[in-house]
């Protein structure tokens, strides 16, 4: 009787031990499974980034560089097409954009004489770029200005205000509009202007 039960516990206990290895081997190969899995999610994603890289566009030697002169105060736009700077090539919209801004900070003295207001880029692909530059004829200072004294038009200088030249135009005879623009201080830019005035007042 007590080897029978003997035998069968020792049954029992093969059983048990197969299932364990069984749970066991079952458990460890899952994990394999999900590591693997994790390990080529974390490759395939530095994969994508560079592959979005490589779709964008960039300045080529190929690529068309056109530049507009626009005039704010005339408002008039002159494209024409130049050289693409050797810096620039292989560089993206950001950076292109980049090296525009560094133009803007280092804008030539005789482009600010010229009234230089702003450069931007206006278009950006691989077969064209194109750039503006916006211009405004620079606000000129007056040599002179009118004024009245003793009934009479009188210029001064705009520099100290001083007296530069009596007229013998008359305030009372000018026209209304004219009368408001000197007691303002009428601006005459120089010379030349000043004798054109004189000539079309002068009785």
């Amino acid at each position: 009787m007590m080897k029978r039960v003997y035998i069968i516990c020792l049954f029992l206990a093969g059983i048990l031990g197969i299932g364990m290895y069984l749970y066991s081997y079952q458990y460890f190969v899952q994990e394999e499974n999900e590591t693997q899995s994790i390990t080529q999610s974390s490759i395939t994603i530095p994969e994508t980034i560079e592959a979005v890289a490589q779709t964008e566009e960039r300045i080529t030697r190929d690529t068309l560089y056109y530049m507009e002169t626009y005039r704010l105060d005339q408002n008039t736009t002159i494209r024409e097409t130049k050289r693409m700077p050797a810096e620039v090539i292989g560089c993206s919209r950001k950076q292109f954009v980049s090296y525009l801004e560094k133009l803007m900070e280092d804008a030539l003295l005789e482009e600010q004489k010229d009234g230089f207001l702003s450069i931007e880029l206006i278009d950006f692909s691989k077969e064209a770029v194109v750039v503006r530059k916006t211009y405004k004829e620079p606000a000129r200072e007056c040599e002179f200005y009118l004024d009245v004294q003793m009934g009479r038009v009188i210029v001064r200088n705009s520099l100290d205000d001083s007296l530069y030249a009596y007229t013998e135009i008359k305030f009372e005879t000018l026209p209304e509009n004219l009368k408001r623009e000197i007691l303002r201080g009428y601006p005459i830019e120089n010379l030349e202007v000043l004798y054109e005035f004189l000539e079309s007042y002068s009785s």
